[in-house]
């Protein structure tokens, strides 16, 4: 089920057949590889599961998307800060593009 567009939070909320399960997914999508996420001046590490999905909707077609799957803590760890204004936080592509990241 997704949740409300660009809503602070997660994305996307995934249930089991009973309801009883849940989990809360936040995702970030990047239409080329090799490029930082963009966090926004004060991120919220929300949801159990970060998704980050490069390569969306590349118009060669040379590329395939590649998917890496980050706990909130890991993606609150990878994330740094523009030393100038606006002061944004990122989350760079060395840090979340590491093999055990990788889906």
């Amino acid at each position: 089920m997704p949740t409300s567009r660009n809503a602070r939070g997660i994305d996307l909320l995934a249930y089991d057949a009973s309801a009883r399960k849940f989990l809360g997914l936040q995702i970030k999508t990047l239409s080329r590889g090799r490029n930082a996420v963009p966090l926004g001046l004060r991120p919220h590490f929300l949801g159990d599961w970060w998704i980050i999905v490069t390569n969306v909707g590349n118009i060669a077609g040379d590329e395939n998307p590649e998917c890496f799957v980050l706990t909130p803590g890991e993606a609150k760890r990878g994330a740094v800060q523009d030393e100038g204004a606006p002061q944004a936080f990122w989350l760079p592509w060395d840090y979340y593009s590491k093999e055990r990241f990788r889906k």
